[in-house]
């Protein structure tokens, strides 16, 4: 009677655990959100620069109350970011000409009791990166005397409006 039997390598069993501990890693680090927070507060500037750079916060300022305003910058920031959640602040300030001369602070130009606001999204719970940026917008002159962004007498009319973003991993 011949004995058969099982001839154990060491280089197979080897070959098997580096094979196990390599595809237990890789789907692990498939799972893992790898990403720092100097990346994603890059990742939301860029975000909102394309928003700027291709007119849609301006038009959007301009046309939509600021909260209708803030919702909608938010859906197009979450398009650009996905996996990620925003809340974006919009706040109108209205220009106080005789207030706001040269050497002033912004809250003497742009009071507080002369702003309204509006908000969209959730506020972040945990960490969380986040942006200012302001824009003046010309009044339109209404079918008034003057050029567009003043009225009569020449003087300066125009919007103020803060963009306030906070962006965090979804």
């Amino acid at each position: 009677m011949a004995l058969r039997g099982f001839v154990f390598s060491l280089d197979s069993a080897g070959a098997v655990v580096i094979l196990a501990s390599a595809m237990f890693l890789f789907v692990a680090m498939g799972n893992a959100h790898p990403l720092d927070m100097g990346q994603a507060a890059v990742m939301a500037d860029d975000a909102v620069y394309a928003l700027e750079g291709s007119g849609y916060v301006a038009l959007t300022l301009d046309t939509n109350s600021v909260s209708q305003a803030a919702q909608r910058i938010r859906l197009e920031l979450l398009g650009l970011l996905p996996g990620f959640d925003a809340n974006v602040t919009v706040a109108r300030y209205e220009v106080d000409e005789e207030e706001c001369t040269d050497q002033q602070a912004f809250s003497v130009c742009f009071p507080d009791s002369d702003k309204s606001t509006g908000s969209s999204g959730v506020v972040a719970a945990g960490q969380y990166v986040s942006g200012r940026k302001f824009y003046m917008v010309p009044e339109p002159d209404n079918g008034q005397a003057g050029e567009h962004g003043k009225g009569k007498g020449g003087k300066l009319k125009v919007r103020v409006y803060a963009l306030d973003y906070y962006v965090w991993r979804d």
